[in-house]
């Protein structure tokens, strides 16, 4: 696959974010039930890409030691830099309590501002690596790169959901709680230029090494299928709604397999 569809399908998978927030013009709230089938089935979709696509592949080609060195570094890469750019969810709901039992509702309005705003920047934060993932995997397969961007843009729905309706709870203002959703999804076609700008004259001089990307991205996506699609579908506190939503994914993404796609 070429430099500018690579780039196409990182636009397509930000894009998804904005798809996402959609609803926050005609809702005022989501199900909880929904939001963890949804994030269930994003986390089936790419934990699934990931192990059967990505490592089991790579594995298979360049040695058990060498797949595990690459998917555990590009997993504790993704660790590191989720727990570097936003606070844990424990303390933002405690924070969150604390402000209405004491500031009273206006200031709890002022602090799901300012939590948004942390909510939009992580996202934006953990959707650049996405885009790399993006461009990344086209490079090496036309194959990899569209089932990674699918996957990618399906939890990239909920996303934008998640960020469009605190902001509009927030503020009042669907529009603006639309744009901010639009915002957190740019970050991923600009991952895929700075990977294509640096990343592809790499390979294209070491194509010993694609093989090792893709088993790097597949750690990446399962840290964020781990550390953030699933405690966040826990916490909706519908497990049964989690637990559909990972067999549907997975049976997509096998489904899709089994036709060569």
């Amino acid at each position: 696959m070429n430099s500018a569809s690579a780039l196409k399908l990182a636009v397509l998978a930000g894009a998804a974010t904005s798809l996402g927030a959609l609803p926050v013009y005609c809702i005022n709230s989501v199900s909880p039930g929904i939001m963890a089938l949804v994030l269930g089935l994003a986390a089936g979709v790419m934990i699934t890409v990931s192990v059967f696509d990505l490592i089991i592949p790579v594995a298979s080609e360049h040695g058990v030691t060498e797949c595990a060195a690459a998917t555990s570094l590009g997993f504790a890469l993704c660790i590191i830099g989720l727990r570097w750019c936003h606070p844990s969810r424990e303390k933002q709901m405690a924070d969150k309590e604390l402000d209405l039992a004491v500031s009273g509702k206006k200031n709890f309005k002022a602090r799901e501002w300012e939590l948004s705003l942390v909510m939009m920047f992580t996202l934006m934060a953990h959707n650049f690596p996405e885009g790399l993932a993006v461009a990344a995997t086209s490079l090496s397969s036309e194959k990899l790169g569209i089932e990674v961007a699918t996957a990618v843009a399906v939890h990239n729905i909920p996303e934008g959901l998640t960020i469009a309706i605190p902001f509009f709870s927030a503020t009042g203002n669907r529009h603006r709680a639309f744009a901010m959703a639009t915002l957190s999804g740019i970050s991923e076609p600009l991952g895929a230029a700075v990977s294509l700008l640096f990343l592809q004259p790499f390979l294209e001089s070491h194509p010993e090494y694609v093989g090792y990307t893709s088993a790097c991205v597949g750690g990446i996506m399962t840290a964020v299928s781990v550390k953030e699609l699933l405690p966040q579908a826990m916490s909706y506190g519908y497990p049964i709604h989690l637990i559909m939503g990972l067999i549907i994914g997975s049976l997509v993404i096998f489904f899709t397999m089994s036709f060569g796609v």
